[in-house]
């Protein structure tokens, strides 16, 4: 999606062509997009387009596509970038550089804090749960449900 008109009919095209789509993803290109909406690339203006095409794709059971980085100097804006993308639960990132490459194969999978939190979960479960049959619990001060199980045990196995 490069064209604000694109982002606000896309909806409506994949409902018409559903059957008859021919593509597998949605991505953003951030930079056409912001470009032609005379507007900055930055994480505020890009919130709405891609929380929107991340609800899209989850709906219709497409791909999502990250916007590429146009970071090539410092690794830790791109680490950013890609947390910030699994947190939609985006499937994907463009890569536009082979020093990309390289910076995500140090980081796939899960932030140290997701993890903690996780094993925090699973340590409190009882021997022999079946999440199915566990209620819900508090963790720190937040509510556990099976949701949160099935998570915990989505980024622990991985």
């Amino acid at each position: 999606v490069e064209h604000p008109r694109l982002l606000f009919d896309l909806e409506l095209i994949i409902r018409d062509k559903a059957p008859h789509i021919d593509f597998h993803g949605l991505g953003l290109g951030s930079h056409d997009l912001t470009s032609i909406m005379n507007m900055a690339n930055n994480k505020f203006v890009l919130d709405y387009p891609k929380i929107y095409l991340a609800y899209l794709s989850k709906a219709f059971n497409f791909e999502s596509i990250d916007v590429a980085s146009m970071e090539l100097k410092d690794s830790l804006p791109f680490k950013n970038e890609i947390y910030d993308a699994q947190e939609l639960a985006y499937n994907g990132k463009f890569i536009i550089h082979p020093i990309q490459v390289e910076w995500l194969k140090d980081i796939i999978g899960y932030k140290a804090t997701d993890i903690q939190w996780a094993q925090e979960i699973v340590n409190a479960l009882p021997v022999g749960y079946n999440v199915n049959d566990i209620e819900p619990f508090v963790i720190n001060g937040k509510i556990i449900e099976k949701m949160h199980i099935k998570n915990a045990l989505k980024i622990l196995n991985k």
